[in-house]
């Protein structure tokens, strides 16, 4: 049997873990009403309005947003890639499934917003498209272990 490389089973209580201290930090900065949370780091291009452009340089940026998408794109990875109690040819299976139909569904909502939509929300759905394929992949893989589990067949 081929077996897909996995994390530990502990990295979805980490996945978990981060998602809550996503949702808190996203509930926190709500109550500020957006006051920045300025960081002078390295910085490969800010382009940010009202700032001076720079390029490969130590910037002051505000960092709320990069923390929020990286701490959620880290805990849906830590979920998706976790390793279950039976990893068998059939998760392997359901596993697959689950990246196949979940790359069709993100591909089509692509297609859909790159022909639809412009300018700035374009580029805010474009960010979460990471993101979004982690979330397809978890329900299509959870609903079809449910499915599996309750005897209800896919072949017709």
């Amino acid at each position: 049997m081929y077996k897909i490389p996995l994390l530990p089973g502990y990295f979805r209580w980490i996945g978990a873990s981060l998602l809550l201290f996503t949702i808190l930090l996203y509930l926190f900065d709500s109550q500020r009403r957006g006051i920045p949370f300025n960081m002078r780091t390295f910085v490969l291009v800010n382009e940010t309005p009202f700032q001076e452009t720079s390029i490969l340089s130590m910037s002051e940026v505000d960092i709320t947003l990069t923390v929020l998408l990286l701490s959620l794109l880290l805990g849906l990875a830590f979920i998706t890639f976790a390793r279950k109690k039976v990893e068998d040819e059939m998760m392997n299976t359901l596993r697959l499934y689950a990246w196949s139909w979940s790359i069709i569904f993100i591909m089509a909502a692509n297609l859909i917003v790159t022909v639809l939509v412009f300018g700035i929300p374009f580029a805010s759905f474009a960010i979460l498209f990471p993101h979004a394929l982690l979330v397809c992949h978890l329900a299509i893989f959870h609903i079809s272990l449910r499915r599996l589990n309750a005897g209800v067949s896919y072949e017709k």
